[in-house]
């Protein structure tokens, strides 16, 4: 690497992982070797229709068209913001992850 650069890890930030991984229903403890019955692609394409909806409308967007309609205005549909789950009202569970904060749904997120 040449004089002058660094190297940044940089990765798809705490809202949209947790908006992702609650949307694939994968549990954020679980290893990345571990079997899934979401394969990978869909995954990273859940991630990328999400952050391709920020870009456009210019801020963190992690629920479809559809569902932004029926939330009321100024509200989000994210995992992170909620004291329950927006698909099954058990409480979010939080905890630290890798120096991380995680968000996820017990019920929802099993595998």
């Amino acid at each position: 690497m040449p004089a002058g650069y660094t190297v940044h890890r940089l990765g798809v930030g705490n809202v949209f992982r947790a908006e992702a991984l609650h949307a694939c229903r994968i549990a954020p403890r679980r290893r990345a070797g571990d079997p899934v019955e979401v394969a990978p692609k869909v995954l990273w394409s859940t991630l990328a229709r999400m952050m391709a909806a920020a870009v456009e409308e210019g801020r963190i967007i992690t629920a479809d068209a559809v569902d932004r309609l029926a939330l009321p205005e100024g509200r989000t549909r994210r995992v992170c913001s909620h004291q329950s789950c927006y698909d099954c009202g058990t409480p979010i569970e939080r905890a630290e992850i890798g120096a991380r904060t995680s968000y996820s749904c017990p019920r929802c997120q099993v595998r």
